[in-house]
């Protein structure tokens, strides 16, 4: 029989994400910014949209008036296109589109607000 209060089971399992080196924790963390990014269009070559969110997962864009995005593009965030993400488009409504991230174009480099440094 037991006597007291019984042992936080789940706090004492859980592992503390301190115990952890940077790399090891989750990376999708989104960041809220006003950048402006370039889409791969076939209708229209490069667009220039501005880029309001972004997570390693999903991103949100603003793009023109009237501008229809393919089902899969490439994001680009500099205008060199040297750093980008290919891209399926989840729902565009009007001038918003909210796309799901599929893969890395260019550097490997993790996503910080220096890679929009030209």
């Amino acid at each position: 029989m037991c006597r007291g209060k019984p042992p936080d089971l789940a706090a004492a399992l859980s592992p503390r994400l301190n115990d952890y080196p940077p790399s090891a924790q989750k990376t999708d963390d989104p960041m809220t910014i006003n950048q402006p990014c370039w889409m791969m269009t076939e209708a229209r070559g490069l667009l220039q949209c501005r880029l309001v969110y972004i997570s390693d997962t999903h991103a949100t864009i603003l793009v023109p008036d009237a501008v229809k995005l393919p089902q899969t593009c490439s994001l680009f965030f500099r205008a060199d296109g040297r750093v980008g993400r290919t891209c399926y488009v989840v729902r565009q409504t009007g001038d918003k589109a909210e796309l799901s991230i599929l893969g890395k174009i260019g550097s490997d480099m993790n996503l910080g607000r220096e890679v929009f440094q030209l």
